[in-house]
């Protein structure tokens, strides 16, 4: 039978919070890497021509990516922490 019991489990919503932070870290870093490897291809390999020129238009739109992943992942473990916080400040009158 189903159980009416709502149960929050803070140590798993606080580790999955982190686990969001550090894979935002990690992919804001894989992703400058990336363009980092694209920029030096483009200068040393592909220095000129039409294939150059979209290079480097791919290059500006993928820069633009740097640290975006960071802020939501950021933002995603500050609304696990308020998430928390809500629901201590509702459930203090049942425990």
């Amino acid at each position: 039978m189903a159980s009416k019991d709502l149960i929050v489990d803070d140590d798993y919503i606080n580790s999955m919070g982190n686990y969001f932070l550090q894979q935002g870290e990690h992919i804001d870093s894989m992703i400058n890497s990336y363009v980092s490897i694209m920029r030096t291809t483009k200068n040393k390999a592909i220095s000129s021509g039409e294939v150059s020129k979209a290079l480097g238009t791919y290059i500006t739109y993928a820069s633009k990516m740097n640290k975006q992943v960071g802020k939501i992942s950021k933002n995603t473990k500050k609304l696990t922490k308020n998430f928390l916080s809500r629901i201590d400040a509702e459930d203090k009158y049942l425990f």
